[in-house]
This record gives C-alpha cells, structure tokens and sequence, in this order.
C-alpha cells in the first residue's frame, strides 16, 4: 500500500476510489463536476478537522487561568 506522501500510480483510479469511499455513485458521476466533487472532499475535510474542538466556556478559561 502506498503511503500519503507518494503520488499514486494512477491518479485518476485513486480520485475515483476516494468518490466510491465517500458513497457517490457512478451516476452522480455523471451529473456532478470535478470543481462539485472536489468541493464535497473539501468540506469533509474541514468537518473532519473541527472534530473535538469546541469553544471555550468561561469556566474552561477560570481553569485555565488559575
């Protein structure tokens, strides 16, 4: 299996695969654009990221603080 740092031997299965991972069909495929699609992954990722992170409460700063 390669790594993340290597490019894949071919990218244009690779994109493909990460569409099937992210449950889109062949269909939608069809209708949606790269730009669409990328954007999708772009969102995910961004969700993915903000995952835990939460705003401070004040009693999280008074702890913090003390």
């Amino acid at each position: 299996m390669q790594g993340d740092s290597e490019e894949p031997l071919f990218p244009e299965h690779h994109f493909l695969l990460a569409c099937l991972r992210l449950g889109l069909t062949v269909q939608d495929l069809k209708f949606l654009t790269y730009v669409d699609i990328m954007k999708i992954f772009l969102s995910i990722e961004t969700k993915e990221k903000d995952k835990g992170v939460r705003k401070a409460t004040q009693a999280d700063i008074d702890r913090l603080l003390m």
